[in-house]
């Protein structure tokens, strides 16, 4: 399975396409440049490759009715989903629905943020927002990701 790893920053242009950058096309082979684009709880956008995409689905298909929670997931996730390709400059196009999901507005700048299975697609001023929120809240001695005791950092 392909691990999406960095930031950067990008824009978007008139038609709502974005640049997908060769760090993301280089995990994959060329036939499977096939990805879902969706919203996230977050207020952003998710991009998954096939494989990530399959496992978000078999979490949300579970019972058909399900809890009040998982029906509002799979609304989320799956009533915004589209399939994406990238064209032969590797663009892919954002719905318009998407861009206002995700507060892209009138502003063109979007950030890409590799979170391992999967690509976030951010308004850049909401990414700016959520990174200060993180930062300002991360405690490194109860960092459960990396399991460490230390008490912090020098």
């Amino acid at each position: 399975m392909a691990t999406y790893l960095g930031r950067s920053h990008h824009t978007l242009d008139d038609k709502g396409r974005l640049i997908l950058p060769k760090r993301i096309l280089d995990e994959l082979a060329p036939k499977d440049l096939e990805f879902t684009l969706t919203a996230a709880p977050d207020g952003n956008l998710l991009l998954l490759d096939k494989k990530a995409w399959e496992i978000v689905v078999a979490k949300t298909s579970g019972d058909v009715l399900g809890t009040k929670a998982q029906r509002a997931m799979r609304r989320i996730f799956l009533g915004h989903a589209e399939t994406v390709r990238p064209d032969r400059s590797n663009r892919i196009t954002i719905a318009e629905g998407l861009r206002e999901f995700a507060g892209f507005g009138d502003s063109k700048d979007v950030v890409l943020v590799g979170t391992g299975q999967t690509f976030e697609i951010w308004a850049k001023r909401r990414w700016d927002a959520v990174l200060a929120d993180a930062i300002s809240n991360y405690e490194f001695c109860d960092n459960d990701l990396v399991g460490s005791t230390a008490s912090s950092p020098p």
